[in-house]
């Protein structure tokens, strides 16, 4: 029983398809005509048929197959949950490396009757049954009975007729073809599922019609309701493979695959949105949501599960309020609220940390996105009341008040800027043109633009932005030209009282002494006059009185009168441009 995960192979060539699994499904017959998967008939000739969450179908009645049920031990479910741990802390790209299908790994037994049984090994063999040996003492060292081998030969002789067909379905291009491979690929693995009680060809076989039904359901070119029939079909088969995995001590590696290639295959069945928006997917959406609750589920499977529901409520959420409905979207979000706080739950348990990064991530945008709709609901009936206070004053201020929480929403749940900034817009509207007060409707105005000016894109298309920009730059614009007049006045003030003062400069300006003279007089505390002495002074007379202006125009220098009056340094600004003059002019 062991060579049948002994040998790598192409993770997309389907392994050992299973028998759905009791643990699933408490309510399920132990009978394996009703718990087997499939039928003689191709298995979706009939595509508007209920999906059932658990895996249940129909086979052929085989004689020499009797009723066998599998359920796990407590001890064998508590080391399968180990493997489980231990195949999601494997990284992916390493579980499909080292995966092993059995579909290739026995592809070689085209003669069944050629067929021998390997003796599993002891790690891997599965439970004794105690119904025959109620002695419990040991059976006699005799070699296995005919009968026990006869069931596992059938079993390989139809499993690898099933693996041909997959390999024909698999590369079959009309769309018509590939359907018609697929079901009598799984016609012959549901009649192999009968002829078995071996947990780990169980699992097997179940694996191999998981990948079958998937050719289907990833062929975007398939009939609408075989693909969403298929859906239910291959989950029902992965759940069932899972299951009997444990009972079977399949590898870590196997486990890890079957994980990974369902979870590929709900986000594309319940994610994408082309499933969203097709009349199967409620179908489907009830089954996730059935085995997500049921508590026999296995934990990782549940998690799985439940992680892309909330991913598919996140996206449907965000694409209604793309198109404006944010009551549907706040419902769809919040519709999830208990599975959001059960899988969180679901998570803290040590052997599933490495799956709580994921959720983490998809619960945060799921309240993300709840938020978003909230706001907006609240951002579209302030606008509502507004356009209702034209006839009635009172929702005028009920509206103000439904934006201003829209406000603090968004602020608390750190959303977007650009929502606050509409918001923030219409508060402004309705203080300007409904209220006529100025000063909150600019303040309401400044924050939208300021919130808006943070965001990465641009609104200047978008009217509540033209409209905010608009007051803003009308409201700047005046406050300017009122300072500008403000400064006017006061300039206007200390040139008359500096009449006097000015005259005199004027006066005196007749030559660079007479002036030179006239500043260091009159305005003491700087360079004294020095006249110029020919005995004395070495250089000519220009020179020396252009030396000497260079060190008068320092003290009057705009950097050494920060802490003067206005009117100081109005009549020094002055004096600065009588004494640049001459210097300019020597």
């Amino acid at each position: 029983m062991g060579n049948y995960r002994s040998t790598p192979s192409n993770s997309s060539t389907p392994s050992q398809p299973v028998r759905p699994a009791q643990p699933l499904n408490p309510n399920k017959s132990k009978n394996p005509r009703q718990t087997s998967v499939g039928d003689s008939e191709p298995i979706a000739a009939q595509p508007q048929q209920h999906i059932d969450p658990t895996p249940q179908a129909k086979v052929p009645p085989v004689a020499s197959a009797p009723p066998v049920s599998v359920e796990p031990t407590a001890a064998s479910m508590n080391a399968g949950n180990a493997r489980f741990a231990s195949a999601m802390k494997t990284p992916k790209h390493r579980r499909r490396q080292t995966f092993v299908s059995d579909s290739e790994s026995n592809s070689t037994h085209s003669q069944p009757q050629q067929h021998t049984v390997p003796t599993a090994p002891p790690a891997s063999a599965p439970p004794a049954d105690e119904s025959q040996n109620p002695s419990n003492t040991a059976p006699p060292a005799a070699s296995p009975p005919a009968a026990q081998d006869e069931p596992t030969v059938a079993w390989r002789a139809l499993v690898d007729e099933g693996n041909a067909l997959f390999a024909a379905a698999k590369n079959a291009s009309p769309t018509t073809a590939r359907t018609s491979a697929v079901k009598q690929a799984l016609t012959k693995y549901n009649a192999a599922l009968l002829l078995t009680k071996k947990p780990n060809e169980l699992a097997s076989t179940s694996k191999n019609m998981f990948l079958t039904c998937g050719l289907v359901v990833n062929d975007d070119d398939a009939d609408s309701e075989n693909r969403y029939y298929f859906i239910g079909e291959a989950l029902s088969c992965a759940a069932a493979a899972l299951a009997c995995a444990i009972e079977g001590n399949m590898s870590e590696e196997w486990i890890g695959v079957v994980l990974d290639k369902m979870s590929d295959l709900v986000d594309k069945s319940l994610v994408e949105a082309g499933c969203i928006a097709s009349s199967r997917s409620g179908g489907v959406v009830q089954l996730m949501t059935k085995l997500v609750h049921n508590s026999a589920t296995q934990l990782h499977l549940k998690i799985v599960l439940a992680r892309a529901l909330l991913r598919r409520a996140n996206k449907k959420g965000a694409l209604a309020i793309s198109e404006g409905d944010y009551n549907r979207a706040a419902e769809v979000t919040e519709e999830r609220a208990d599975l959001r706080h059960s899988v969180l739950e679901w998570v803290c348990d040590p052997l599933c940390a490495n799956l709580k990064p994921s959720i983490d991530e998809v619960t945060s945008a799921l309240l993300n996105t709840m938020y978003l709709a909230g706001a907006k609901k609240l951002l579209q009936r302030g606008k509502a009341l507004r356009e209702e206070s034209v006839s009635d004053d009172e929702k005028v201020f009920e509206a103000l008040d439904t934006l201003r929480l829209g406000v603090v929403e968004c602020q608390r749940r750190k959303l977007p800027r650009a929502i606050e900034a509409e918001l923030l817009s219409e508060i402004g509207y309705i203080w300007s043109n409904i209220l006529k007060v100025d000063e909150p409707a600019y303040h309401a105005y400044h924050a939208s633009v300021q919130c808006a000016l943070a965001c990465p894109q641009l609104f200047n298309a978008n009217n509540w932005y033209k409209r905010a920009k608009d007051a803003v730059e009308k409201r700047e614009q005046a406050e300017a030209a009122e300072e500008q007049r403000r400064k006017s006045d006061v300039d206007e003030a200390i040139r008359k009282s500096l009449a006097s003062e000015l005259a005199t400069l004027s006066a005196m300006n007749t030559g660079i002494e007479s002036i030179l003279m006239h500043v260091t007089k009159t305005y003491l505390g700087g360079v004294a006059f020095d006249k110029h002495n020919p005995e004395k002074h070495k250089s000519d007379k220009d020179k020396h009185y252009r030396k000497l202006l260079v060190s008068i125009l320092r003290h009057f220098h705009p950097d050494n009168t920060m802490t003067l009056s206005p009117k100081v340094k109005k009549l020094y600004n002055e004096i600065t441009i009588v004494l640049t003059g001459h210097l300019n002019a020597n």
